[in-house]
């Protein structure tokens, strides 16, 4: 039998099934979470019975409501606002009323749409992704679906990782103010992702350990959920400690109450005044990586400070490393006493 539990200001449902633990945020409103408790309870019962339990219609607009809302309860701020750019480009391309409708041939049509309008195979894909994981909170919530299993994403050709020059940094650096500046010296001294940017706070700051802490925040976490440790690069140290005096009424290193895409957006307008027509802000962790790639630095340990959890995604930038293979292979000792060989192409003893 689920039970309702409460977790700071959202109500879950708890429940064994299967031999297994189930938890499911239901609502911040207890009446509310009440009445989908008793919803699990009667879904439980009719599995367990074999009472089939009507799939419910809804409207297309009523579906994204609620998609939208168990974004805000479960997801990063970033991707909540990039599932809500992924909805509205959605509407405006393929008019729907109901979630029944959103079958697998409309998503193709969708990801036709999308092609002819210059968009790349990756970010339809990520369209097509959240599109789905909508539908399928659907399904999960009663409400009569279609089967979009079928839908493929795109093929999208593996592309070595574009990253800065140290001349293109300079420029970088030399045309920025103070705020953008920072945002320079963090993404490619410490390589941090934009959402570690901006959850960044003084105290994480360590001057005397020289170090920068990436930590969990109540309501975001580092991707891959892993706390990391990076050293402070003596140029990032010294303008952090001429920036902090300009911003110490601010908890966090760089202060932004607006959405995270314009954060983006204004970026790339500074690239454009420096008059460097290719990356975007990500591009500065990329050239992190690089460069400590071209500088012989070990995949390990650029995968751990960069906080990826599977060295394979570290990977994309091992053809940066001057030790290249055969210079590997040239690193064996070699056997000097070869034994002769005979003329049928046996070893003589």
């Amino acid at each position: 039998m689920a039970t309702l539990i409460r977790r700071r200001e959202t109500y879950y449902a708890r429940w064994w099934e299967g031999g297994k633990e189930h938890w499911k945020a239901l609502s911040p409103n207890k009446l509310v979470a009440q009445q989908k408790l008793l919803d699990i309870g009667k879904a439980q019962k009719s599995r367990r019975y074999g009472d089939p339990v009507e799939a419910r219609e809804i409207t297309w607009t009523e579906l994204a409501e609620k998609f939208l809302g168990y974004c805000q309860t479960n997801m990063a701020q970033a991707t909540r606002e990039r599932n809500a750019i992924v909805l509205a480009n959605f509407n405006k391309a393929i008019l729907i009323h109901r979630l029944s409708e959103l079958t697998a041939e409309l998503l193709e049509e969708f990801k036709v749409i999308r092609r002819n309008a210059g968009i790349m195979p990756s970010t339809i894909n990520r369209e097509i992704t959240v599109l789905r994981q909508a539908a399928a909170l659907g399904k999960q919530w009663n409400y009569s679906t279609s089967d979009l299993g079928m839908v493929k994403k795109l093929p999208v050709p593996k592309k070595r990782p574009v990253f800065f020059t140290q001349e293109e940094l300079q420029i970088m650096v030399q045309k920025a103010d103070p705020f953008w500046r920072t945002v320079v010296f963090l993404g490619y001294h410490a390589g941090l992702r934009l959402g570690e940017m901006l959850h960044l706070e003084w105290q994480d700051v360590d001057f005397e350990k020289e170090q920068l802490r990436i930590t969990p925040r109540n309501g975001w976490n580092p991707k891959d959920g892993e706390p990391r440790e990076i050293d402070l690069h003596p140029s990032l140290a010294d303008h952090l400690k001429a920036w902090k005096p300009l911003c110490q009424d601010h908890g966090r290193v760089v202060p932004w109450d607006r959405k995270t895409h314009q954060f983006s957006m204004m970026f790339s307008s500074h690239l454009r005044r420096c008059g460097i027509a290719k990356g975007s802000l990500h591009t500065l962790r990329h050239s992190f990586a690089s460069h400590l790639a071209m500088a012989d630095v070990n995949l390990v340990k650029i995968a751990r400070l960069m906080g990826h959890s599977d060295i394979s995604t570290t990977q994309i930038y091992a053809h940066l490393q001057p030790s290249s293979l055969k210079e590997a292979v040239r690193r064996l000792v070699p056997i000097n006493q070869a034994m002769p060989i005979s003329s049928n192409g046996t070893p003589q003893v």
